[in-house]
């Protein structure tokens, strides 16, 4: 069972400028017969390596929560919010009585809820809050009528790379 999230910005390279690398050069303690561009081309080949390296050696199981914490489809929005909060996740697969399974349950179905829109920022999540500017009976539905009923399954040993991969594909 792995607690921490994993956040990548694969959008957003680091930028190094010349005095960045001046400096490193300068720390290596000794002299380095490069220049500072050989020395940059050097360290993104190396980070393109390193990135590539996490994304195939990452996993499903190493992700996933196990056992697996499931929501039962009648249970309330409301206990649903309370079941995610104590477990310290963000969402979880949705399953019948007899535990088949029928959609998942995230933040993001949650937010759509409280936020009255598709996408809600975070700021207009507070606000919708703090001002009590939804239904509060709507968090008394079952996860059932809110949760995502497409759902991707992949095996254990699925690579971070696949999974990303997957979510990218267009709905």
């Amino acid at each position: 069972h792995m607690s921490h999230k994993i956040h990548l910005h694969t959008d957003h390279s680091m930028v190094m400028d010349e005095s960045d690398i001046l400096a490193a050069m300068r720390d290596f303690g000794s002299y380095l017969d490069i220049s500072p561009d050989d020395f940059r081309e050097i360290y993104t080949r190396a980070y393109a390596i390193a990135h590539q390296r996490f994304l195939e050696n990452i996993t499903a199981a190493d992700i996933m929560s196990s056992p697996v914490l499931t929501i039962n489809q009648s249970m309330t929005v409301f206990a649903a919010i309370d079941f995610l909060a104590e477990h310290n996740i963000s969402g979880a697969p949705v399953t019948t009585d007899a535990g088949k399974l029928k959609g998942i349950l995230s933040e993001t179905d949650i937010a759509r809820l409280a936020g009255g829109t598709r996408r809600p920022t975070p700021m207009q999540l507070l606000r919708a809050v703090l001002k009590a500017d939804f239904e509060q009976e709507s968090l008394n539905v079952p996860v059932a009528t809110i949760m995502t009923r497409e759902v991707v399954c992949t095996a254990q040993p699925t690579t971070l790379q696949e999974m990303l991969h997957l979510m990218s594909q267009p709905d």
